[in-house]
């Protein structure tokens, strides 16, 4: 984590937040309160102002009047925190840590998509909760999502979907991408999705890159890369879109979390069938193309494959690796 804000012009610090009253640790040494754990990605607000929240779990709101780089005609510096995120240390939950990192605003509604973390071994420090306890190893178990979050003031004031509603149909709104839950993985790398761009908007879409932590083929192998999203409906954290690895858009279906909350086993149930389907159908497409590499038609390798799909009903796709690197 960082404490300022510098220029890219010469490294210059514009603004040293260390000298902040709301800068702060935990127990000693735990960062808590305003720290910048994260680029900032300004918006204007609806009176055209720029503005900007701190990226992280606690985050602290500005607007810049006049110049970007005197951090002391910033607006707000004594106003105290605008977001704190809830920690839930439930991982089905998806409720713990969320930075707001992507806001995207229209008037005075902002939307906002963020990083969120869960870790398998959690800790209270100072009272408060939803640390790592880097009981495993330093920042190990720790997975990633992607969550949802909207103001209506401004960014002055920040609410998650449903909140505090944990059932089986209402909780997965909180989250845009939901990796495989930790149960199944069971390894100590840090998976999943992280660090939302910024929300552009082109024609009727609203298009975001994420940043993906992969381990292909359940390895500690880890594969980095990114993904792009898409969604014609900002104002829903649902029915998002990626881009797979057959060129195409694919509707987000964060399947493993209609299964129950302490249901690990339901949970991985559904990450393995939506990797077989993908398995499925990366096959598939290879011996389609070798056959027509080879002159033959489709039809032949289409039918010698159709046997391995899964037998079981599958309603549900879960998102686990950038278009690039599909196992």
């Amino acid at each position: 984590m960082v404490t300022s804000v510098v220029t890219t012009s010469g490294n210059t610090t514009c603004m040293d937040f260390s000298t902040n009253q709301w800068h702060g640790y935990v127990g000693g040494n735990t960062p808590y309160g305003l720290w910048v754990d994260g680029p900032l990605h300004p918006w204007r607000d609806a009176k055209g102002t720029p503005t900007f929240i701190t990226g992280h779990s606690e985050g602290y709101r500005y607007n810049v009047l006049s110049d970007w780089h005197n951090g002391h005609t910033w607006t707000n510096w004594n106003a105290g925190r605008h977001w704190n995120s809830p920690r839930d240390t439930v991982e089905g939950h998806y409720a713990n840590r969320h930075w707001i990192v992507s806001p995207f605003a229209r008037g005075s509604l902002v939307v906002g998509l963020t990083h969120h973390e869960f870790y398998q071994s959690s800790t209270t420090i100072g009272g408060v909760k939803g640390f790592n306890s880097h009981a495993h190893g330093f920042n190990t178990r720790w997975v990633n999502g992607i969550g949802y979050v909207r103001s209506t003031n401004d960014g002055q004031a920040w609410t998650v979907p449903n909140p505090g509603d944990f059932g089986q149909n209402h909780h997965n709104v909180r989250c845009v991408l939901i990796p495989e839950p930790w149960s199944y993985q069971s390894i100590d790398t840090a998976y999943g999705f992280l660090h939302p761009s910024n929300i552009v908007q082109e024609g009727n879409y609203y298009y975001a890159f994420i940043k993906v932590r992969n381990l292909p083929g359940n390895t500690t192998l880890l594969d980095n890369g990114f993904t792009i999203i898409r969604t014609s409906n900002l104002d829903a954290s649902v029915g998002w879109q990626f881009y797979n690895n057959a060129n195409q858009w694919e509707t987000v279906i964060n399947g493993c979390i209609h299964a129950g909350l302490t249901d690990d086993t339901g949970r991985a149930a559904y990450a393995a069938e939506a990797r077989a389907i993908r398995n499925f159908r990366s096959k598939l497409k290879f011996l389609t193309e070798q056959a027509r590499a080879d002159g033959k038609g489709a039809s032949a390798a289409t039918s010698r494959i159709i046997s391995a799909r899964p037998t079981t009903p599958t309603t549900a796709v879960v998102l686990m690796t950038p278009s690039a690197s599909i196992p």
